[in-house]
């Protein structure tokens, strides 16, 4: 075991070393040949702690070589590549900020799209940030000695490892990603620090790997020979779990690279040129590929080593190494567990921070205490604030979730969970980025259809399993009903609880969309919303806003120096005149100006 002053050392100068890297790519990193990579790399917050302990965990159950998410990530990059480059230019002409921004944007800026959007991505998010301090507390103990790591709920608060690194988490992602109110604005600092923990964590795990298979035994030959002579692990690897199992959880991959809050903002807000997502097309399949080496070997290694030993399979990363009193290896394997976790809680908050901001806040404040264009104050500092205080609501949320949740032992079953959750946009974006038929309405039902389901066919049943909630709306059905149960809804028979949840959701939502798209037909200003949105020139769209209200080009950088400040405001004008070789901004096309204000 390691001592808890060295561990705490390490940690506090592995998180400043954050600090120094970020700082590094905000003040010199905004044209770089490194860009494509650190773009690539920075796809890698996909990996969080889960990658670091609990595909080994689940491999215990399954035996997959490959994680299926991962995999279904992997086939998206491949087979899927050209929707993913639509979504991404039509974001880039559109000047999206977020995936609520993308499917609200396709309808002239839906308040109500982009709040219901935002609250799916904030219901499934909180439990995802809570499952990676769980998961640092975790590897934490385990390094200081302690196996059997659970939350007392008599622990006091100020105890508590989780709540000094959701506290510096906050810090961090306050300091570098709350710099500019415009959420188009790339955070080299961020990114660079993110690429720069995704080779930490690969690194890390590669290293274990290489450890537990030539060090502790001498080679994957010796490893798989001695594996098939242990009855439980000549079982693992002789069982075939259902291909649907695999199907199901593979195409939740897909659509988490796409609908996760966090890689929407990294895959297409951060993206600054074809070239960065061109060369990501192969370096991150082959970073997912890399750090699924070694799961299966990792596992195998644990379960011959330990033998009937009650040591959990998501440890055995740290306790090989430790086992065998290699201190080096299983402390770089707890940095790379915290690098993991960091990662994706920091851009995690920015995302969500700048969503709850844009489509709940800043519209609330707008229709309920309007300010009149003639007052002068500085809105982009007020609404940086907030979304400085949002992170900080976001990560304390995240921890009580953790400290309230964690007891039952159900956290880590939050992923798959979350990921069924945000796929429920899946439909949706895919819509709004192909299909001109669907309107408003038709993408409100499938949201909320799909929600509804996955509350009653997955939530219940996971809140059920987790003993907070009784088991008899599960063996009776609601009203009573055997057709009616969440795990057996309408006599669907013979699929895990998972499969048969995001079957149903999934099926509802696509069928509310189309229905509704069919059956309904689009006014003229959503036509028009949709003329905007597709447009390949939006500088030389119709600015509907600008008709409405009568603005004049006055009012428009008044309107503008409000939110930016003056300095950007002026800076931003200026590109627009040079752009349309103007004399003076005020010889502008109103419209084009208004299109290029908003």
């Amino acid at each position: 075991m390691i001592e808890n002053w060295l561990i705490i050392s390490i940690t506090l100068g592995y998180l400043l070393l954050l600090f120094v890297i970020a700082e590094f790519g905000e003040r010199y990193l905004n044209t770089n040949k490194a860009r494509p990579w650190i773009f690539s790399l920075s796809l890698a917050i996909y990996c969080t702690s889960w990658a670091m302990y609990g595909t080994v965990a689940q491999t215990e159950s399954t035996g997959w070589v490959i994680a299926p998410t991962y995999f279904g990530s992997i086939l998206l990059f491949i087979f899927a590549w050209p929707i993913v480059t639509r979504i991404v230019r039509i974001a880039k002409q559109n000047q999206v900020t977020s995936i609520a921004d993308f499917i609200a944007g396709r309808f002239g800026g839906s308040h109500l799209i982009g709040g219901i959007v935002v609250t799916i991505c904030t219901i499934a998010v909180i439990p995802y940030i809570a499952l990676q301090l769980q998961s640092i507390v975790n590897s934490y103990l385990v390094v200081t000695g302690t196996h059997n790591p659970t939350i007392e709920p008599s622990l006091n608060v100020w105890q508590d490892t989780a709540l000094y690194v959701a506290l510096f988490v906050a810090a961090f992602t306050i300091l570098f990603g709350t710099r500019k109110i415009d959420a188009t604005e790339h955070n080299n600092g961020i990114m660079l620090a993110v690429a720069f923990e995704s080779i930490v964590k690969l690194t890390a795990f590669l290293v274990v790997g290489f450890f537990s298979v030539y060090f502790i035994f001498d080679g994957l030959n010796d490893l798989f020979a001695q594996a098939q002579s242990v009855p439980a692990t000549q079982e693992l690897l002789q069982q075939r779990q259902p291909a649907f199992i695999y199907l199901t959880q593979a195409l939740l991959g897909v659509f988490a690279i796409l609908c996760l809050p966090r890689q929407f903002h990294v895959l297409v807000v951060e993206n600054r040129s074809p070239k960065e997502l061109i060369k990501s097309r192969w370096i991150f399949p082959s970073y997912l590929l890399l750090i699924n080496f070694f799961i299966l070997p990792i596992f195998l290694a644990g379960k011959i080593y330990f033998g009937e030993q009650d040591i959990a399979a998501e440890n055995y990363s740290l306790l090989l190494p430790l086992s065998e009193n290699n201190a080096l290896v299983a402390g770089f394997v707890f940095i790379g567990g915290i690098s993991a976790a960091t990662s994706m809680i920091i851009v995690a908050a920015i995302v969500s921070s700048t969503m709850i901001g844009n489509e709940i806040i800043v519209p609330f404040i707008v229709k309920y205490f309007s300010v009149k264009l003639s007052d002068k104050n500085d809105l982009g500092k007020r609404l940086l604030w907030v979304r400085r205080l949002l992170i900080v609501v976001i990560l304390m949320l995240a921890y009580f979730y953790y400290r309230s949740i964690a007891i039952t032992e159900q956290l880590s079953a939050t992923g798959l969970l979350s990921m069924a959750l945000v796929a429920q946009l899946a439909p949706a974006l895919i819509a709004t980025a192909y299909w001109k038929r669907c309107t408003p309405t038709s993408v409100l039902a499938g949201i909320i259809g799909g929600f509804t389901v996955w509350c009653f066919t997955l939530l219940i049943p996971a809140l059920a399993s987790a003993g907070l909630i009784g088991s008899s709306l599960l063996e009776k059905g609601l009203f009573h009903l055997s057709f009616l149960r969440p795990t057996e809804l309408f006599w669907l028979y013979g699929f895990d609880t998972l499969t048969h949840g995001v079957i149903w959701s999934l099926t509802v939502n696509l069928g509310f969309l189309v229905l509704f798209s069919m059956r309904g037909s689009a006014t003229i200003k959503q036509r028009m919303h949709t003329s905007q949105f597709f447009s390949t020139n939006p500088e030389n769209r119709q600015s509907l806003s600008a008709q409405d209200a009568n603005l004049n080009i006055d009012d428009l950088i008044l309107l503008a120096e409000r939110f930016m400040g003056k300095e950007p405001a002026f800076k931003a004008f200026e590109k627009f005149r040079h752009r349309y070789n103007l004399t003076d901004i005020r010889k502008a096309d109103i419209q084009q100006l208004s299109a290029y204000t908003e």
